[in-house]
C-alpha cells in the first residue's frame, strides 16, 4: 500500500508545532556550527567540512599557504634612487604651493559671489558678504605665519634638549610674500565676489602669482634649470678615523686553512712567524694525537698542505719554564728557500771543550735546511764517551762526514787513532796514517784482542769508571768501517761487541763506526746496535719505517735525490751526497747538508776543493803519543812499532799478536788428509784452537767453541767467507786432527 503526502489542510496544530520546533533546532545547530568555524578560522585551524581524502588534504594545505611573494632586499643603489625620486616629488609639491593659493582665492571669490546672490533676496548687502569672504585671505596668511613660527620654536626646543646648535629662522624670509599674498588675495576675493570673474581678474591673478612666487621658485630647494645641480640623497657622514694605529687586515693563511683537512686530532696551527727562508708555526694538538705521531706523519702533512715532503719539518716543542716538553705541542717549519742547497766545502775543524775537559763537541759540520743553526757531534760528556754510528749507502756522503769527524776529533791533540777496516779498501788516508790499523775480513779476532788489551791495561793502571782524554793520559779514537760485516762474519765478535763498546766508552776511547745496514739482525740484536750508536747520523738509505732505529722518525729514504734537471750522467734518482739527519743529537730528525771533505782519490766536478782528507790530516791532526804503560803493553803483544810509530795488523800488515806467532812456530804433527784428499798441516797443541795454522779451520774451530755446533749454522755464519765444500773440508780436517768430534748428525763439539 503506497504512502501519500498529508495535505497541508489536514495538518493538526500538534504537527505544526512539531515542525516549528524542528526548524528552530536546525537553525540553532547551524548557528552553533558557524560560531565553531569562525573560532577555528581565527585560530588558523580552518573550518568547513572534515577532510577525508588525501586529495582534499593537499587542496586544503595549498589554500592555507600564505600567498605572499618573497621580496628581495633592495640594493644600496636602489635605495638611493628611491630617495632621489621622493626628493623630486617633494620639490614639485613645493613649487605648486603658489598656484594652490591662487586656486583658493578664485574658489573663495566665486563662493562669495554665489552666497551674495542667494542672500540678496533677504536684504543682505552684497558688500557685506564680499567683505566677509575677503577677510579669509589675511586670516589664512596670518595662520600660515603663526604655524611656521611655532614649528621653528619646536625645533629650537628640541635642539636645546639635545644640546645641538639651534636652527636658523629661515621661515622669516618669506613673511613679506605671505603678507602680500594675504592682502592681495583678500582684495581679489572681494573683487570677484562683487563683480564676478572676468579676463582682467584672471590676468591679475596670473601676474600676482608670478610676481609673489618668483623668489620662492628661485630658492635653492625649489629651483629648476640647466644650471641647477640634480637632486641627490644626503650621504652618510664618514666614520671617524680611529685614534690608535690602524688594525692590520685579517690574513687568510692558506696553510692554516689546509691544516683543518687533517684528522681532528692534529689540532690547529698558531703563532705564525716567517722570513724569506721559512714559515714556522706552533701546533696545538687536541690530545688524541701526540707530537711523536705528528713527527712520523711528515708525508701526510706535506700532501695535505700541497708541499714537497722535503719542505716540511716537524719537531718537538720547546721546553716550558719547568723544563718539560708537553706531548700535545709540536713545531712545524715549512721551507720556502733551501739555504742548504749547493756544496759548502769543509773549512777546518771546530771543537768546543769545557775548561775542565769533561765535555767536547764538534761543530761547524753541517747546515740545517731551514737555516736555523748548524749540526754538531758530541765526542764525550760528563757521562763518558758517546759511541757514534754513521749510517749511509754508497754515494750518500757518509765517507766525507766520517773524514770530517776524524779530523775534528784528532785535531784536539788528546786522542790517538785506531782504524779497523773489515773490507780492506775503505779509507786510504786512515790506513796510511792511523796509529794502529787492523785490516781484513778476518780482523775480528785481532780487534777483540786489541780492545781487550787496551781496556785491561787502562783498568789496571786507573780503575776509575769514567776516564776522559787528557794531555798526560791521551785517549783513543776508534774508527771501525762497516762494523756490521764483522758482526755477521764472527758470532764471537757479535757476542762481545756490545760489552766492548760499553767498556771502551768509559775508559776514554771514543768509538765511531759506519754501517750500510740498520736492521737489528745485522747487528746481532738491537741492544748491540744501540750500544754502538748512542748518537747517530743517518744518510740516504733504502729502508722502510719498520726498520728505523730508536729515536729516528725521519725516513732516510726520503732524503733528497737528484731530479731530472740536476742529475748528471747515471745520477737519476741517486741520493744527493751530504744530506743526513741526526738521532739523539741537537735538532734530531731535521735534515742537514754536511760540508764536503772528499778523500784524496775522490773525483771532483769543477774546481778543486780547498781541502782533501789527506791534506787536512797533515795540517790539523796531532796525535799525542802513547803513555808508557800502553806502549809497553802493545810492544809485548805486537812487537816494536814500525819506523813511523805505527802498528799494522791483518792483510798486508807488519804485525801479528805474538801468541799466534809462537803457536805457529811450534813443532808440527804428521800430515793428515781431509775427507776430500786435500793435505792439511796441523801443529801440536792442547786442543785450544790456537795451534791451527789454516785460517778457515781456525775460524770453524772458534765458531764451534763459541757454541755454533750445527753445520747449517756454521754455513750461515761463514756464508761470505767460505763455500760449503770448504767448510766440509775444514770440519773433516779438524776431526782428523782430533780438535773436534762428531756428536750427532750434522753436529760437532770441541774435544776436551
Amino acid at each position: 500500500m503506497s504512502k501519500t503526502a498529508t495535505p497541508v489542510s489536514k495538518l493538526t496544530s500538534a504537527d505544526l508545532q512539531r515542525l516549528a520546533e524542528q526548524a528552530a533546532e536546525k537553525e540553532k545547530a547551524e548557528a552553533k556550527q558557524q560560531r565553531t568555524d569562525k573560532f577555528k578560522k581565527a585560530a588558523g585551524m580552518g573550518g568547513g567540512r572534515r577532510l577525508s581524502t588525501e586529495q582534499n588534504l593537499r587542496v586544503a594545505a595549498k589554500l592555507q599557504e600564505p600567498q605572499q611573494k618573497e621580496t628581495e632586499r633592495p640594493s644600496a643603489d636602489q635605495l638611493a634612487e628611491s630617495k632621489r625620486k621622493g626628493m623630486v616629488r617633494d620639490r614639485n609639491r613645493r613649487r605648486r604651493r603658489p598656484w594652490y593659493a591662487t586656486l583658493a582665492v578664485l574658489t573663495l571669490g566665486l563662493a562669495g559671489s554665489g552666497v551674495a546672490a542667494l542672500l540678496s533676496g533677504l536684504g543682505v548687502s552684497m558688500l557685506v558678504v564680499a567683505a566677509v569672504f575677503a577677510a579669509a585671505g589675511p586670516v589664512v596668511a596670518l595662520g600660515c605665519a603663526w604655524r611656521m613660527e611655532r614649528v621653528h620654536r619646536q625645533h629650537v626646543t628640541l635642539a636645546d634638549r639635545r644640546g645641538d646648535q639651534p636652527p636658523e629662522p629661515t621661515h622669516r624670509r618669506w613673511l613679506v610674500e605671505v603678507t602680500l599674498a594675504g592682502l592681495g588675495g583678500g582684495a581679489v576675493i572681494f573683487w570677484i565676489a562683487t563683480s564676478g570673474v572676468s579676463a582682467l581678474v584672471v590676468l591679475t591673478l596670473l601676474l600676482g602669482t608670478v610676481m609673489l612666487g618668483a623668489r620662492w621658485w628661485r630658492s635653492p630647494q625649489n629651483a629648476l634649470g640647466v644650471d641647477v645641480a640634480p637632486l641627490s640623497p644626503p650621504q652618510p657622514a664618514p666614520a671617524p678615523a680611529p685614534s690608535g694605529p690602524a688594525a692590520a687586515p685579517v690574513e687568510r693563511d692558506p696553510y692554516a686553512l689546509a691544516w683543518k683537512k687533517l684528522p681532528s686530532g692534529f689540532g690547529v696551527l698558531t703563532n705564525r712567524t716567517a722570513d724569506d727562508n721559512i714559515i714556522r708555526y706552533d701546533i696545538e694538538l687536541t690530545g688524541e694525537v701526540t707530537n711523536s705521531t705528528v713527527m712520523k706523519s711528515t708525508e701526510k702533512i706535506a700532501g695535505t698542505l700541497g708541499l714537497d715532503s722535503q719542505q716540511v719539518i716537524v719537531e718537538p716543542p720547546k721546553a716550558n719554564e719547568d723544563g718539560f716538553k708537553p706531548a700535545n705541542r709540536a713545531r712545524l717549519t715549512i721551507i720556502v728557500r733551501d739555504v742548504a742547497a749547493g756544496v759548502r766545502h769543509w773549512s777546518g775543524p771546530n771543537v768546543q771543550m769545557k775548561p775542565d775537559g769533561t765535555a767536547a763537541v764538534l761543530t761547524n759540520l753541517a747546515r740545517f735546511r731551514d737555516g736555523q743553526g748548524e749540526a754538531q757531534c758530541t765526542m764525550w760528556t760528563t757521562d763518558g764517551m758517546v759511541p757514534t754510528t754513521i749510517y749511509g749507502g754508497t754515494g750518500s756522503g757518509k765517507s766525507a762526514a766520517s773524514n770530517a769527524l776524524t779530523i775534528g776529533a784528532l785535531s784536539t791533540g788528546l786522542l790517538n787513532s785506531i782504524y779497523v777496516d773489515f773490507k780492506g779498501n775503505s779509507s786510504g788516508m786512515l790506513r796510511s796514517r792511523a796509529r794502529i790499523v787492523v785490516v781484513g775480513r778476518d780482523a775480528t779476532t785481532d780487534v777483540r784482542k786489541l780492545l781487550h788489551l787496551l781496556t785491561t791495561t787502562r783498568l789496571q793502571n786507573d780503575p776509575r769508571d769514567k776516564q776522559f782524554p787528557t794531555a798526560d793520559r791521551p785517549g783513543w779514537f776508534l774508527f771501525i768501517e762497516e762494523i756490521a760485516k764483522g758482526i755477521k762474519a764472527d758470532p764471537k765478535f757479535a757476542q762481545e761487541s756490545e760489552n766492548l763498546s760499553t767498556t771502551a766508552r768509559s775508559l776514554g776511547i771514543w768509538p765511531v763506526v759506519t754501517a750500510h745496514d740498520m736492521h737489528g739482525s745485522a747487528w746481532a740484536g738491537t741492544n748491540n746496535r744501540a750500544a754502538w750508536g748512542k748518537q747517530a747520523f743517518v744518510f740516504y738509505l733504502n729502508t722502510s719505517s719498520d726498520d728505523l732505529i730508536n729515536g729516528l722518525t725521519y725516513r732516510p729514504s726520503t732524503l733528497p735525490t737528484y731530479d731530472e734537471d740536476e742529475a748528471g750522467l747515471g745520477q737519476d734518482e741517486q741520493p744527493i751526497p751530504g744530506f743526513g739527519v741526526g738521532v739523539n743529537t741537537r735538532r734530531a730528525n731535521v735534515p742537514a747538508k754536511w760540508d764536503w771533505l772528499p778523500a784524496d782519490d775522490d773525483p771532483v766536478d769543477g774546481d778543486e776543493p780547498p781541502w782533501r782528507a789527506g791534506a787536512a790530516w797533515d795540517a790539523y791532526v796531532t796525535e799525542p803519543g802513547l803513555t808508557q804503560v800502553e806502549y809497553d803493553a802493545l810492544v809485548a803483544a805486537l812487537g816494536e812499532p814500525n819506523a813511523d810509530g805505527r802498528w799494522i795488523i791483518g792483510v798486508g800488515g807488519t804485525h801479528r799478536f805474538r801468541d799466534e806467532e809462537q803457536d805457529t812456530k811450534s813443532g808440527t804433527r804428521r800430515v793428515r788428509k781431509s775427507g776430500f784428499g786435500t793435505p792439511r798441516t796441523s801443529t801440536d797443541g792442547d786442543g785450544d784452537g790456537g795451534t791451527i795454522a789454516d785460517p778457515t779451520q781456525r775460524h770453524v774451530y772458534e765458531l764451534i767453541a763459541a757454541g755454533t755446533t750445527r753445520v747449517a749454522d756454521l754455513e750461515t755464519a761463514m756464508s761470505n767467507k767460505a763455500s760449503r765444500a770448504t767448510i766440509d773440508r775444514a770440519l773433516n780436517a779438524l776431526v782428523g786432527d782430533q780438535q773436534i768430534e762428531r756428536t750427532g748428525r750434522g753436529e760437532y763439539a770441541v774435544v776436551e
